[in-house]
């Protein structure tokens, strides 16, 4: 554990500049072994651009002969911490869900990535709550040439897996079945990239 992302403050009486920790970050390891890295804000602090920065940075430090794959979980919208999780992506995966703000912020997205150039598909998350969105989604996924990589539903299991202390993958076998073929369709993503590139 260690700061994380500071921000230069004036403040009475301190010498400038003045560094105020506005985190922590930690690295640990998953049960099979994964490095996992995540920060935690001090209470009243906002998230940056730093801040994801640095995981990135010291996620890409901590890298062995063994690592095949960093995966960044960024946040929601078009702001700073938005596009320090794309920089240096080779493949975005936009998890979008079936509601009104929810396409309103995927357009929002999609223009961005237009913009920066960066590969990407689209996940659609709950897309049983509301099929009209749904649709909505898939049609503006074929009309600007971009995969729908696979759907999950809305459903129950995954609270209750939570409840019990477990991932969706070790409680529910059909929702497991569906995320490995969501991670197959992105491998596949990820080796027509590589092909590309040659």
């Amino acid at each position: 554990m260690r700061d994380a992302d500071f921000a230069l403050e004036c403040v009475p009486n301190k010498p400038f500049p003045y560094y105020n920790k506005t985190g922590d970050l930690f690295l640990g390891k998953l049960e099979y072994g994964s490095r996992f890295l995540y920060a935690k804000l001090m209470p009243g602090e906002g998230n940056s651009g730093k801040l994801v920065s640095e995981i990135k940075k010291t996620a890409t430090n901590n890298i062995s002969e063994t690592t095949e794959w960093i995966i960044i979980d960024g946040p929601p919208g078009i702001g700073c911490p938005v596009n320090a999780s794309l920089s240096g992506t080779d493949f975005v995966v936009i998890v979008a869900e079936p509601t009104l703000s929810g396409l309103h912020d995927l357009k929002r997205l999609l223009e961005l990535l237009k913009t920066m150039k960066y590969r990407h598909g689209i996940v659609i998350n709950k897309y049983d709550l509301n099929q009209r969105i749904s649709d909505l989604i898939k049609k503006l996924a074929k009309n600007n040439n971009i995969d729908v990589l696979g759907y999950l539903p809305f459903h129950h299991d995954f609270v209750r897996s939570l409840q019990l202390g477990k991932t969706i993958i070790e409680y529910n076998d059909d929702i497991k079945k569906q995320i490995e073929d969501i991670w197959a369709e992105i491998c596949n993503q990820l080796n027509k990239t590589k092909g590309s590139e040659k």
